[in-house]
């Protein structure tokens, strides 16, 4: 009785994947053609338009391509890094990045002088630590020391004050 149920649901689970698979098929075709459509559209009400109308209409149908190819990705993984390098920040990066590697030397220098200050860096971070130690260590024996005296010079007038009356 259960082998039978079991495979029923199994069967059930093959079929309503095979039906969400073809519906994403169907989705992805609908797609290309609207964006097909969308292309179209946009060239031949280009030429009655200013620079600064194509400029915003570009960027729109860029972000709805970039929108519609992160929606189209195969894996939650593939979705998100889709998201992530169409976000503005990314592309500013990008371009920074891709001027600094037109200058082999600006990079070569970068990259020395950060491995250099991080080698300072830790160095005086060592350097300082060990310091205050040095300092902290005389200083808390001290303190120690000085408490441990005060306590010996005035234990009795503490042990006649702790007496019952």
């Amino acid at each position: 009785m259960l082998k039978s149920g079991a495979k029923k649901n199994r069967s059930e689970n093959r079929h309503t994947i095979a039906s969400l698979k073809e519906e994403n098929r169907i989705l992805r075709a609908e797609l290309k053609r609207l964006n097909r459509v969308l292309r179209i559209h946009s060239a031949s009400h280009s030429d009655k338009k200013t620079a600064a109308e194509k400029r915003r209409e570009i960027k729109m149908f860029e972000a709805a391509q970039s929108t519609a190819l992160s929606l189209a990705s195969s894996s939650y993984l593939k979705y998100i890094f889709a998201r992530v390098s169409g976000a503005a920040i990314y592309s500013i990066i990008k371009k920074i990045m891709s001027g600094f590697r037109k200058f082999k030397l600006v990079s070569t220098i970068i990259r020395i002088t950060s491995s250099i200050l991080a080698i300072l860096g830790t160095g005086a971070v060592f350097i300082f630590i060990s310091g205050t130690l040095i300092f902290f260590i005389p200083v808390f024996i001290l303190l120690c020391a000085s408490a441990y005296l005060t306590g010996m010079i005035f234990r009795k007038k503490a042990f006649k004050r702790l007496e019952p009356m």
